[in-house]
């Protein structure tokens, strides 16, 4: 979308909005998003237009400007109409490039306020280049048009985005960091904006935030000794109330001299709003909120439970303070305390108050008597309260239900008599039933199945088998009898309450356009609905609400590193999608509590879930909106790819859950003779998870990414001494290890800055810098043999796909897009290999393409097998010479090995697959890499567990 001084519009296309207005033609962006867009009380008139994905807007039946010129700019489309004017996308002949021009409107070229305003917004702009500011390109008349060009936007405004409720704290802070940055420049050049507020924000696609709509701004002498004040100053009087009522600061609404603190207000109006999904002073009528801005202090940010660090509690507080000279005294000051803040976890705000200072009073005896009584009571009170303090509730006893090893999804039987789960035992993945009480075990399917759920009558079973292009849906009764097909390319599935309907999620689209799809299926008519599809986004766990009006599904990015994990409620019959809960961490898939009032899952306490030592907490979520609480604390969440652990309740009292427990070791293998090869020497030991092997360019030492400091951090190991030094010691997760092309330095994906991006240090580990500037999730970075360019994968949903960057981090460009991820260049650095993900044919793409144009020279296809899903089939490494491809693929063992393929542009030589590496224990091979001269590899062998657990309390 586009957005320039309050209009905004699809820029793109038409098809992607659906038109939002409040009735009442008003805004309401602080109510809860149930309530958004209802009528209020007169309070700020909306802009004409909401852009949100869905249909199009509704724009003018024949826009008069489209088709024509203004000067060198082709008009191409209208995008979008406010108070001031219209703006169009539009092609710069001279510069061939697209950008927005806003066309003061007709009528009001003939007001000189209007006109002024129009002109006072152009220079404000003009003065400013920063990055966090929308870009003027020109201003002027055409034919007695008065139009603006600017910059063209891709994106959404922060009002758009806060409709669908509070940010991550992560994404806030960041967000807000950049507004103040931006602030601090428009401050530099003696701009006051004076109409700062999520209208006026836009956050760009490629996580950017620009600050729009200077069309209230005011000038005063600049710090670097420029201003605009010869034009612009005394444009308007004191006294004179100018801004949007609810972000406005308090001298704003008194009508006096506004300067740079009072965007600081306005902006901690904004980042209240951002953290805690209401705004900040939210009354019945205009003149109750200007009263409240003046006297009232808004709500504590704590009352929603959500946990903000004190830091950031206090910078809100302090952008809030009543008098100008309390709250910061520059933007910059400002940018700075946030961005210290982002790497503060230490002690969440409790919801008390910041102390604000107060002149000092003479005592009076009385008042010093009164305060001997207060404390007094105090005394005996809290000495009450400790007597009458409720007894603390009994913890949770949880204990293990099957000892396989090997056991996984479990779901309860109506009655709670009978758990079906999915077990590899004896090699084969079946659906298992066992009897809660007695603990008889038997198989019930003959493979290979998965994901089993209850019907609820209990007299038969749903569940996912793998078939040779896909998943499908099966039934089977629970007294035995062979399997039906239900349906065809599906992968979770689950019963309506009355069982008459099946709410299933499909993959569609391409590898590199991937799409979810949550339908439902009606047994008696065979009709499909679809409910809900999205792009670069995976849903898992769907689960119906015993009361059928809710489907609860789990949602994650395509490339699932980044951390946008939600949990949403998608309406039945409508269709319609509500957010539950938001996260930033890894999270399991849920399950309803009997009384259809709550959803039970758990949340890692990291991004990467079990990669680290980082336990997950169970949480319990009204479906009202109440925030989560935490039940019991498990040893595991989610192990990477599809594999999470799942939830279901016997009762009100007993829960069962899976559990996943590994661990992983270092080998290194020769492989010179005739493959297979399987024996080697075991490089580390241990109950740590050493994984991601690399080989420095000399063969003498290998880079790996471990657990065994307590976190997840980067270690090197000497292949001749057998000497182990950790090189990262950061707080944050550090993995995806790789040596720069000289052996001087290496290179990894952290989120030590909030985000994954990718990093750079010596080769000892000391001078750690950012080098990407990805915003989401930047991973396994490779760098070209010349040493010129640095390959990663971006799992953010705005810019993913496959990038290369100058290697000081300038010159980001990306070579193809789509949920792609993985990559590795060839050893002459012409070739770039990654893999694609095909849910749909339960299998992975590897795909090679040219690293100077992106295009696909070579595909082969590699399938997923078992439950077994955080190994990535299709991990790849070329061979030094160029000439092969080795990666990991499931064996007919059913384990994961080494193959290799040849490796030749535009052929088909899957007929030279052959197996390279493949072990005759219960291991498999999770990553690894490929000595410099192609005689050894390195392997990172893992040893699983997987158990069903019960779990015994009060979970109300």
């Amino acid at each position: 979308a586009v957005s320039w001084g309050g209009t905004r519009a699809d820029a793109a296309d038409g098809n992607r909005g659906r038109a939002r207005v409040a009735p009442s033609g008003h805004c309401n962006p602080g109510a809860p998003p149930e309530e958004r867009g209802r009528a209020l009380p007169p309070l700020d008139p909306c802009p004409s237009i909401v852009q949100t994905p869905g249909r199009p807007i509704p724009l003018s039946e024949s826009p008069p400007l489209i088709g024509t010129r203004l000067g060198p700019y082709e008009v191409l489309a209208k995008v979008g109409a406010g108070g001031m004017g219209e703006v169009y996308r539009a092609r710069d002949t001279r510069l061939d490039r697209e950008v927005a021009i806003k066309v003061l409107s007709a009528h009001r070229l003939d007001d000189p306020d209007a006109r002024a305003r129009f002109e006072r917004e152009a220079k404000a702009v003009a003065a400013l280049s920063h990055p966090n500011v929308l870009a003027l390109y020109e201003f002027g008349e055409f034919e007695g048009k008065a139009f603006a060009v600017t910059e063209l936007l891709d994106g959404r405004s922060l009002e758009e985005v806060l409709v669908e409720g509070p940010l991550p704290l992560r994404r806030a802070l960041e967000l807000a960091a950049q507004m103040a940055e931006g602030l601090a420049a428009a401050h530099d050049k003696g701009i006051v904006h004076r109409d700062l507020k999520p209208a006026n924000l836009f956050l760009c696609r490629d996580g950017r935030l620009k600050i729009l709509d200077f069309g209230l701004a005011k000038t005063l002498p600049a710090s670097d000794g420029q201003t605009l004040a010869a034009t612009m100053i005394g444009e308007t009087q004191p006294g004179t109330v100018l801004g949007t009522v609810r972000y406005m600061s308090p001298e704003q609404v008194r009508g006096a001299e506004a300067d740079p603190r009072s965007d600081l207000f306005s902006f901690g109006v904004v980042l209240f709003e951002m953290l805690s999904g209401r705004a900040a002073f939210e009354r019945d009528s205009a003149v109750e909120v200007m009263n409240a801005i003046l006297k009232e202090d808004p709500p504590e940010l704590a009352e929603r439970e959500i946990e903000i660090p004190a830091s950031v509690e206090r910078i809100v507080r302090r952008c809030l303070e009543k008098a100008p000279e309390q709250r910061f005294q520059s933007a910059r000051d400002l940018a700075f305390a946030l961005r210290n803040s982002m790497g503060s976890s230490s002690r969440v705000s409790t919801g008390v108050q910041a102390a604000v200072a107060v002149p000092r009073k003479k005592r009076r005896p009385w008042a010093v008597a009164l305060l001997s009584v207060v404390l007094g009571m105090g005394i005996g009170t809290v000495g009450a309260v400790r007597f009458l303090r409720p007894p603390p509730t009994e913890p949770v006893k949880v204990w293990p239900l099957s000892h396989s090893g090997q056991d996984v999804s479990p779901s309860a039987s109506p009655d709670g008599n009978m758990i079906a789960f999915t077990s590899s035992r004896g090699g084969r993945q079946r659906i298992w039933l066992r009897q809660v009480r007695g603990g008889i075990e038997a198989p019930l399917t003959e493979g290979s199945d998965q994901s089993p759920r209850f019907s609820p009558d209990g007299s038969s079973v749903l569940f996912v088998r793998r078939e040779t292009e896909g998943f499908s849906i099966y039934r089977v009764p629970v007294v035995g009898g062979p399997a039906r097909k239900l349906l065809d390319d599906a992968y979770d599935a689950d019963w309506s309450p009355d069982g008459q309907r099946i709410v299933f999620a499909m993959f569609e689209g391409t590898t590199d356009e991937p799409q979810s799809v949550i339908a439902i299926h009606d047994l008696a008519t065979g009709n499909l609905r679809e409910l809900l599809r999205e792009s670069d986004a995976n849903f898992y766990g769907v689960r119906w609400s015993p009361d059928g009006r809710w489907i609860a599904a789990s949602r994650t990015p395509s490339v699932q590193n980044a951390r946008d994990r939600t949990v949403v409620l998608i309406d039945a019959e409508s269709g319609r999608v509500r957010t539950l809960y938001t996260g930033e961490k890894a999270q399991s898939s849920t399950t309803w509590t009997p009384d259809g009032k709550g959803l039970v899952f758990a949340e890692s306490s990291s991004l990467l879930g079990d990669l680290s030592t980082s336990l997950g907490r169970v949480l319990r979520v009204e479906v009202d909106g109440t925030v989560a609480r935490t039940l019991f604390w498990v040893q595991s969440v989610w192990a990477g790819s599809s594999d999470y652990v799942t939830f279901d309740f016997l009762d009100d009292h007993h829960l069962v859950f899976d559990e996943i427990l590994w661990k992983g070791s270092l080998t290194e293998i020769p492989i010179d003779g005739s493959p297979p090869f399987s024996r080697g020497q075991r490089l580390t030991e241990g109950n740590s998870r050493d994984r991601q092997p690399a080989y420095s360019p000399d063969g003498r030492r290998i880079l790996f990414s471990s657990n065994r400091s307590g976190n997840l951090d980067l270690w090197t190991l000497d292949i001749q001494s057998g000497e182990l030094r950790q090189l990262t010691d950061d707080a944050a997760d550090d993995w995806d290890p790789a040596f720069t092309a000289d052996g001087t330095g290496i290179l990894w994906s952290s989120n030590r800055s909030g985000p994954l991006e990718i990093w750079t240090a010596r080769a000892d580990g000391s001078g750690a810098r950012q080098l990407s500037q990805d915003g989401e999730d930047a991973e396994n970075p490779t760098q070209t043999p010349d040493g010129q360019w640095i390959v990663y994968g971006s799992g953010n949903a705005e810019r993913n796909g496959i990038w290369k960057m100058r290697s000081d981090g300038s010159e980001a460009t990306r070579i193809a897009q789509g949920a792609i991820f993985l990559p590795e260049i060839s050893p002459d650095g012409r070739w770039v290999a990654h893999v694609a993900n095909d849910g749909g044919a339960a299998a992975v793409n590897i795909v090679v393409r040219s690293l100077d144009d992106g295009q696909e020279v070579f595909r082969t296809v590699v399938p997923f097998r078992g439950f077994q899903s955080m190994i990535q089939p299709g991990r790849t490494r070329w061979l030094p010479n160029g000439k092969a491809l080795i990666f990991v693929a499931p064996a007919a063992n059913g384990r994961n090995d080494l193959v290799v393929q040849d490796f030749r542009p535009g052929e088909d030589t899957r007929a030279t697959r052959r197996e390279l590496v493949s072990f005759d224990t219960d291991e498999d091979i999770e990553s690894f890499g490929v000595s410099p001269d192609g005689r050894s590899v390195t392997v990172a062998r893992i040893g699983h567990m997987r158990r069903l657990k019960m779990a015994e309390g009060k979970f109300e």
